[in-house]
């Protein structure tokens, strides 16, 4: 073989090589394209798996609450009716209890209100009934009127016109009430 060609063969060997390397480096190209796109695709995966599992815990939320307070709308009809039940018992004077039959229907109403409210209490109903002297809690407590009061410091409680409800915790009627102020 000559010179010439073995110069030849090795250029063909250098271009082959060459060759080669090109598409190794094509397929390097295609792996990192192919690595990047996963990564990706990993990354919504996660996404989506997160966000599944938020409105898995979302709606769970939302169905213990619609099980929780259901009963809100017949428990603020039956307020009233407990209401009206304290009204009855706490006017009655002591003189009217010594009539024997007065006595006998004050005790009902009392044993009627006593049930009602063990019966709200069972099921998470709890009733706020301020007293004066109290301070003003916005988060309990609706002032339907502030007055100038010296006997009372600022922000307390000066007369409760009607007792408020707590249903498992939520406000279903505010206890409303008069403020005093400065």
């Amino acid at each position: 073989m000559t010179k010439q060609e073995k110069k030849e063969e090795a250029i063909a060997k250098i271009l082959e090589k060459a060759q080669e390397a090109q598409g190794v480096s094509k397929h390097i190209d295609e792996i990192n394209k192919l690595k990047k796109q996963i990564t990706e695709l990993n990354d919504k995966s996660l996404r989506s798996m997160a966000e599944t599992e938020n409105i898995r815990k979302r709606s769970e939320k939302e169905i213990e609450d619609a099980r929780k307070f259901a009963l809100s709308d017949f428990i603020k009809d039956l307020i009233n009716v407990v209401e009206n039940l304290y009204r009855s018992t706490d006017h009655v004077t002591e003189e009217q209890k010594k009539n024997e039959e007065i006595n006998k229907i004050f005790e009902g109403v009392q044993m009627t209100q006593s049930e009602l409210i063990k019966v709200m209490e069972k099921y998470g109903v709890e009733r706020i009934a301020p007293k004066i002297g109290d301070e003003f809690d916005h988060n309990f407590h609706q002032a339907i009127s502030t007055l100038k009061d010296n006997k009372h410091p600022a922000n307390t409680i000066i007369n409760i016109i009607q007792a408020g409800y707590i249903l498992k915790g939520r406000l279903i009627r505010p206890a409303l009430v008069v403020v005093s102020s400065k």
